[in-house]
């Protein structure tokens, strides 16, 4: 087998569900129901995509203040950077992420209500309503579970003991006040974590048995 630094040293796998605490509302643009409809996929059914949840975690990450600190290496190679990371360009340490979210599916789709909402806008200057411009927006209520799944890939480049301080965190986010979507400010997009499970799967120790061989 390979000794290359790039070698998949792990795999950690993540399954959770998450239940809807308050309205969820992740818009696709405007429809024939509403201004701004939820976001469907190819069933038609509401989800939460990947890029939304995966996006308010790693924010939530690089925000976050740690008593147990992760190297910046670490963390790009986790999250992975983006194009505000200058320094990463400028050292050519840019990274594609090694945690990979998937969209997050309805379990039962016949169970979830939606309803069309009004909604106003502000006046950013005077902080007022504008009457003039009124909307409608669709949501998914409340009571719905999904599906969360993750990988997470280690490389032998990749210090796997700071990846689990990660982990670590990943664990006390989803059970603390995670949202997602639209209107968060108004307490919409809340997700209750009913479970969590983490696989982990070891490919160093075969590595060294045929090293050995």
């Amino acid at each position: 087998m390979t000794s290359q630094k790039h070698s998949i040293q792990h795999k950690i796998i993540l399954q959770a569900v998450l239940k809807a605490k308050s309205p969820i509302r992740i818009s696709n643009g405007k429809g024939e129901k509403a201004d701004l409809e939820l976001l469907l996929n190819s069933d038609g059914h509401p989800y939460i995509p990947a890029s939304s949840l995966g996006g308010v975690l790693r924010a939530r990450w690089f925000k976050a203040k740690f008593e147990d600190p992760v190297s910046l290496k670490t963390a790009r190679a986790f999250w992975g950077t983006d194009t505000k990371d200058k320094e990463a360009q400028e050292k050519k340490q840019e990274a594609q992420s090694h945690f990979k979210v998937s969209n997050l599916d309805l379990q039962t789709p016949a169970d979830a209500q939606t309803i069309v909402r009004d909604g106003v806008t502000i006046n950013k200057q005077y902080k007022t309503v504008d009457g003039s411009k009124k909307f409608d927006y669709e949501v998914l209520e409340p009571g719905p579970k999904f599906d969360f799944r993750a990988e997470i890939t280690v490389r032998k480049n990749m210090d796997l003991m700071e990846v689990k301080r990660i982990l670590y965190w990943l664990n006390h986010t989803f059970h603390d006040d995670l949202q997602v979507g639209g209107n968060t400010s108004k307490g919409f997009g809340r997700l209750e974590c009913e479970s969590l499970t983490a696989y982990h799967f070891d490919f160093s120790v075969e590595e060294s048995k045929e090293a050995q061989a």
